[in-house]
This record gives C-alpha cells, sequence and structure tokens, in this order.
C-alpha cells in the first residue's frame, strides 16, 4: 500500500499482519485494536492515528540499523570487568572511550549488582506490586497542591519532576553522571539517605552508556516535553497512547476504562504540554513514545551540578538495559551499554580514595545535614 492516503480511513479491529504501508498518509486514521504484527510502518505518517489496544509497537517502526564492520568492535568487551582502585576505573573508561569514539559516556553507579535499570516509580512495592506505577501522575500532582511555594517558578514539567525526585518522590527518571568518579563513590557508598552506614558488603556496579548525539535533548526539547508531561496522565490514558491492552491497560477501577478515549487522552496530553509552551504543535509522532533519550536538565538545582547529572527517560520503557529495550522494540537506534563490577571488600578503600578527589557525601549531596555529618565524623 505504498503512497495511499488514508485519511479517515477505519482499520478497526484489521489484521495487518507483515503489510507494508510504505510512504503514506496513516494520521487520523482509526488503528484501535488492529493486530500489527511486523506491519511496516517505517515510512507511513502516523501522526494523529488512534493506535489504541494495538500493540503498535510490535510493528516495524524504524528503519533497519546500519551495521559497521569496525575492528574496534569486535568481541571488545571483557566477560567480566571489575575495578579496585580509581586509576583502574580511569583506565576501564579510556578503553570504553576508544571502543566508542564519538559517542557520548554517561555512568550510574549502585551498590547493589544485582538490581535493575528501572526508575522509581517502576520499582515494586514492599507488598510485591507495582503499586506507585499506576499513580504516576496523581503523586506529582498531590505534592505540586500541597507545597506549591516550592514549585513556583518550575515552568516545565520537567523541571517540577526533578524538583519533587530530589525530595523523595517516585518518579520515571533514573539519575545518570557525566562523572565516572560519581558514579564510582555511588556504587560504594552503603550509607542510606539519611547517612546512616549499611553493612551488607555487596558487590557494587558501574553502568556505562555510550550514547550517540542524536539520543541526548536538553531540557527545552520539545520531545523532552512530551515524556515529562505525559507522565501527568493518568495510567488509563497512558496506556491508551501506547496502544497497551489486556491486563497491561488494567488500572484499579476498570469500570471507567471505556471511558479512556483515544482522543481525550491526546487532548489531555497537549493541555498539559501547553501549560510550558503554549506555541506546540498539536503533531507527537506516536514512535516518540517508545525512544529512550538522555535529558541534560537545567543546572538550577545544587545537587545536579554537583554530580554533574542528568536522567534517562521514556514513555514506554520501563528498564533500561540495553537488551531489554531491543527485546521490546524492533531496531530503534539506542545506547551501547556496558557494567563494571565494584567488588565489595574494596569499597571502603575506594572510599578513601576517592575522599582525596574530594568526593564525598557532603560534596556530592550538598546540605547542612550533609555538612554536620562530615564534622561530626572528623571530630570522631
Amino acid at each position: 500500500m505504498l503512497g495511499a492516503l488514508f485519511r479517515g480511513t477505519d482499520f478497526f479491529h484489521a489484521d495487518l499482519t507483515d503489510a507494508v504501508f510504505g510512504p503514506c498518509y496513516l494520521g487520523d486514521t482509526n488503528l484501535s485494536c488492529a493486530i500489527l504484527e511486523n506491519t511496516d510502518l517505517v515510512s507511513a505518517n502516523l501522526t494523529g492515528a488512534d493506535l489504541s489496544w494495538s500493540r503498535f509497537w510490535r510493528a516495524k517502526l524504524y528503519p533497519d540499523p546500519i551495521v559497521k564492520q569496525e575492528s574496534h568492535l569486535v568481541n571488545h568487551v571483557p566477560k567480566l570487568q571489575k575495578v579496585s582502585s580509581v586509576a583502574g576505573l580511569i583506565k576501564k573508561c579510556f578503553e570504553i572511550r576508544e571502543r566508542y569514539r564519538g559517542l557520548v559516556l554517561y555512568f550510574r553507579g549502585e551498590r547493589d549488582y544485582r538490581w535493575c535499570l528501572r526508575p522509581s516509580v517502576m520499582r515494586k512495592s514492599r507488598d510485591g506490586t507495582f503499586k506507585l506505577r499506576a499513580h504516576e501522575g496523581e503523586m506529582l500532582q498531590d505534592l505540586m497542591s500541597r507545597r506549591p511555594e516550592n514549585f513556583t517558578d518550575m515552568t516545565s514539567a520537567l523541571e517540577q519532576t526533578v524538583i519533587a525526585q530530589h525530595h523523595g518522590l517516585k518518579t520515571r527518571l533514573l539519575d545518570v553522571t557525566r562523572n565516572p568518579g560519581v558514579a564510582l563513590f555511588s556504587a560504594c557508598d552503603e550509607r542510606d539517605p539519611a547517612g546512616i552506614p549499611r553493612d551488607n558488603g555487596m558487590n557494587g556496579r558501574i553502568h556505562v552508556f555510550a550514547v550517540p548525539k542524536e539520543l541526548i535533548r536538553t531540557f527545552d526539547s520539545d520531545a523532552v516535553s512530551v515524556m515529562a508531561n505525559f507522565s501527568k496522565l493518568n495510567r488509563g490514558y497512558q496506556n491508551l497512547l501506547l496502544g497497551k491492552t489486556g491486563e497491561e491497560s488494567q488500572t484499579e477501577d476498570p469500570d471507567t476504562l471505556i471511558q479512556y478515549l483515544h482522543d481525550e487522552a491526546l487532548r489531555r496530553l497537549y493541555h498539559f504540554i501547553r501549560q510550558e509552551k503554549p506555541q506546540f504543535e498539536a503533531r507527537i509522532d506516536p514512535r516518540d513514545f517508545f525512544r529512550v533519550f538522555i535529558v541534560e536538565p537545567k543546572q538550577s538545582f545544587e545537587r545536579i551540578r554537583a554530580q554533574e547529572g542528568a536522567f534517562i527517560v521514556s514513555a514506554f520503557h520501563e528498564r533500561f538495559e540495553r537488551d531489554q529495550i531491543q527485546l521490546r522494540v524492533k531496531d530503534m537506534k539506542v545506547y551501547e551499554h556496558e557494567t563494571i563490577i565494584v567488588p565489595g571488600e574494596k569499597k571502603q578503600h575506594l572510599l578513601e580514595e576517592l575522599s582525596l578527589l574530594n568526593f564525598t557525601r557532603e560534596t556530592l549531596y550538598p546540605s547542612l545535614d550533609e555538612f554536620a555529618n562530615r564534622i561530626v565524623q572528623d571530630y570522631l
């Protein structure tokens, strides 16, 4: 179906398995509940199409990746990478930079190597359920209504989400940093958010992301506005825009699910976006919901400046390991991803080395509480 104009066409519940649409206009069509298994939509214009309950991430949405046969990328990653000193980490970073010339490196440190790369709102609650995932938007709105003075100067959804996460709210932002020393400190620091030591001796891990420049967005980009405001929608509207169906679409109030019309979900999303960008054009490509971006935020928070922080964000993905992303969406461009193990028995030594380089809790988590705690520890 090449070059066709399908404006207003009703494909409701159509079986379009293996269909090839080529360069054509599918905007304003009804593709809800359609079967889009391996359907070639790479060149189709999907702006405004109703794709609810279609699981359209199973379609072919992105062009085939260009495979480069470069010698420095062949069999390049050791099966197990470990570091036991700051100097060892710096050497590893040089090696990784050589492997991914032209890409931008970001890092994330975790004190437990077993953790998944899930943003905090996507993690299980203590009762073993993903309870908070269903109330993502409500939690942010609730916090803003209870403490409006903290959000007075926050003009964008990203800024609002960043400050909410800074104060402990669970969000879809996953922290990363441009500084490997910051990541190493996070992987070694055993204290909880209150500064109380935890002695579990578990191996830590540093994630290294080698990111193409086209996947890095600044705080004011339209793609970031779409993703940040997407998080304000309730779960039913989010699922409609993502084409989810079955159990994935269920909410705690399933009787209201039928009211979550696709056009209303889009209208609400545009409403949120235009609160920060009044001239925003109502033309969202649904492919953007599946992309994974690195976001460089405003350096307006002291902690972000201290940690050289950035965030990984996506509307669709709930885990950010490269293989998990590629498992869900075919051929979408994503970062390269490696991990480095930090042995548990080396953590204290590494913290002492990092302290000499001024990587400490009071420099990375600047607050009066941290400085007071450091003074007490010095005198002890």
